[in-house]
């Protein structure tokens, strides 16, 4: 069932089609109240403005290809039976962020205190990898159980 978010961008749409075809001068307004749209929203549609929902966010540190080569490092580190914690990702993020900083009179940009928590939702994929994590190296997880038996 489409929520009502999705009907009201799909009457929009129906409206901006009815906008373009029309010729001479096109009243948005009454296309609006026909189509039972909001006229802004229908302006910045026919003005050729992307949706929130298809928009890319405005509020991420990293960009695609940036979180692309994290999560890379993320799956190599992985491989190697080494722990991703969050401190490590966050480290990674700055120094990335360091990395594509090119203004020598600003500060680079960091990630804040929620944002490895907020990556990880973005990506759940990343959950078996921290799980893996928060569970300890095989090989320390024997070597302590060896110790504690002998001990």
């Amino acid at each position: 069932m489409p929520s009502a978010y999705q009907e009201e961008e799909e009457r929009v749409l129906c409206a901006v089609e009815e906008a373009q075809k029309s010729e001479g001068k096109i009243n948005l307004s009454a296309i609006a109240r026909k189509h039972n749209v909001d006229v802004q929203r229908l302006t910045r549609r026919y003005n050729g403005k992307a949706s929130k929902s298809t928009r890319a966010p405005t509020n991420r540190k990293l960009n695609d290809t940036e979180e692309k080569v994290l999560l890379a490092w993320i799956g190599i580190l992985d491989g190697l039976e080494i722990s991703a914690r969050p401190r490590l990702i966050q480290a990674s993020a700055d120094q990335i962020l360091r990395d594509a900083h090119t203004d020598p009179n600003t500060v680079p940009l960091t990630v804040g205190a929620h944002w490895v928590e907020n990556f990880i939702k973005r990506n759940p994929e990343l959950s078996k990898v921290l799980r893996k994590a928060s569970q300890g190296h095989p090989a320390a997880r024997n070597l302590a159980g060896r110790y504690l038996e002998h001990g």
